[in-house]
């Protein structure tokens, strides 16, 4: 609520730390002094994932690199003070929670990074309007053109207003910015999508190595991720990237078919021992991390709604998993189910943002041309205008010498 928001950022930042500081040294102290008994290993994936997003949300609100790395630090600090918590043990529950630290760091640098790029695109545009603008009222005040020359530009009025993001499906209501805005996102989502489906397949390992009894399944999709990984790296190097777009979604959804047919069929056949209920929290915020890169992949709405049903099913098909289940044999797949719902609903979000900025980008370039023209258009009348009156002056003094 403060108006100067580069104060309130610095003290918003200060109070951050302080707080953080009093929570840890409160939990390391009392955890210290009261050792907890020895939980799963799965607590220590769910703790990694939490400060993932942590750390990614600290990029997103814009808090200065001191106070944001001084956050950093004393979570880090607090997670190596801690005792022992499960049967990794200190130095590997350290390291996993630092790994997390650094992993948050880096993707919210690379979010960070893009939004920086599209806002300097934009404010890059903005100045090229006003530059016109500009250019624009300085042939107003030339004398050699005429008022009439500047009329209200109402074809760009109308231009401007025609095209509109549709709710639902966002779609854009010009089919050519569609195709520009769809193609320049799939290849731009190529790096993104590779190096997410890399980290599944690492965190799918790390799974299969604290939950034993879920190896089978665990190996089936750490195959058929690296077989994503590969379909999109190929579909990148297809020249029409529309094409490429379907292409990879049929991939994609029959890569998906095979994997969760594979997994449910092999825990079906061989039942695993229950885990602790921990392993359904990052296995939930995995199919939410899911349907948000669907979304920013520039998918096709049946491509990623198919893939996101046949999850979905595919959920609710396999058989109890952890101790979870003691609440009712639904829990498990109602809490899938929701975290792609979640999923699905940030990355509407996401999207929609997206699709608003490019909106205006596109906007402010019909604006742009359409001045470029009208100061061209002003140019040549000028030039006609100082030749005309050159042409005149000629006469009257050949007039006057005659006279």
């Amino acid at each position: 609520r403060k108006a100067a928001q580069q104060r309130a950022r610095v003290l918003f930042g200060r109070a951050a730390n302080a707080v953080n500081l009093a929570m840890w040294a409160i939990l390391v102290s009392f955890f210290r002094l009261h050792p907890p008994a020895r939980r799963s290993a799965s607590l220590i994936a769910a703790s990694a994932v939490v400060m993932i997003l942590t750390v990614i949300y600290l990029r997103q609100a814009a808090m200065t690199n001191a106070h944001r790395l001084t956050y950093i630090a004393i979570t880090a600090l607090g997670s190596v003070a801690l005792p022992t918590c499960s049967d990794l043990g200190q130095a590997a529950e350290s390291v996993c929670r630092c790994s997390a630290l650094l992993l948050g760091e880096a993707i919210g640098y690379l979010i960070e990074w893009r939004m920086r790029v599209a806002y300097l695109d934009r404010n890059t545009c903005a100045a090229c309007a006003c530059s016109v603008c500009t250019l624009y009222r300085g042939k107003q005040e030339d004398s050699f053109v005429q008022e009439d020359s500047f009329a209200p530009l109402h074809f760009s009025a109308a231009a401007l207003s025609a095209v509109r993001v549709q709710p639902w499906t966002l779609v854009f209501t010009d089919a050519a910015l569609e195709a520009r805005y769809t193609s320049a996102a799939f290849r731009a989502a190529c790096t993104p999508f590779c190096a997410f489906f890399t980290l599944l397949v690492l965190l799918d390992l790390m799974l299969a190595v604290i939950f034993p009894n879920i190896i089978g399944g665990m190996i089936v999709a750490v195959v058929c991720e690296g077989g994503l990984v590969v379909a999109r790296v190929w579909a990148d190097g297809i020249a029409d990237q529309q094409h490429a777009r379907k292409v990879f979604g049929r991939a994609a959804n029959a890569i998906n078919l095979l994997m969760w047919g594979s997994v449910v069929s092999i825990f079906r056949f061989h039942p695993p021992a229950l885990s602790h209920a921990y392993l359904v929290a990052p296995a939930a915020m995995l199919c939410c991390m899911i349907g948000i890169y669907l979304r920013q992949s520039a998918l096709t709405n049946a491509h990623r709604l198919a893939f996101v049903a046949t999850t979905a099913l595919a959920c609710a098909m396999l058989p109890t998993l952890s101790e979870l289940s003691e609440l009712g044999r639904s829990t498990e797949p109602l809490c899938f189910g929701g975290a792609l719902l979640l999923g699905e609903v940030i990355g509407y979000t996401l999207e929609l943002n997206n699709r608003h900025a490019r909106l205006q980008l596109h906007k402010r370039d019909l604006l742009q041309r359409e001045m470029q023209t009208e100061a061209d258009k002003c140019r040549k009348v000028n030039e006609e205008l100082k030749l005309l009156t050159a042409a005149k002056d000629n006469f009257v003094a050949s007039l006057s010498h005659e006279m």
